[in-house]
C-alpha cells in the first residue's frame, strides 16, 4: 500500500515537473530548505505532497 502512494507521488512528481518547466525553470525542493530558500518576486510557487 505504501509502496503505491509512493509510486502514485512519483509519477506525479515528475509530470509535474515536465508540464511545469514547459513553461520555465523548475526547481524542486524539500521542505527543511524552504526557510532559508532566496525567492525572487516573480516566481511561481507550485506545492505537492501532503501539505498541499
Amino acid at each position: 500500500m505504501y509502496e503505491d502512494e509512493h509510486r502514485r507521488y512519483q509519477q506525479a512528481t515528475q509530470q509535474a515537473t515536465k508540464t511545469l518547466a514547459t513553461i520555465g525553470k523548475v526547481q524542486q525542493l524539500e521542505r527543511e530548505l524552504l526557510p532559508t530558500y532566496l525567492f525572487h518576486p516573480t516566481d511561481i510557487i507550485v506545492v505537492l505532497g501532503q501539505d498541499a
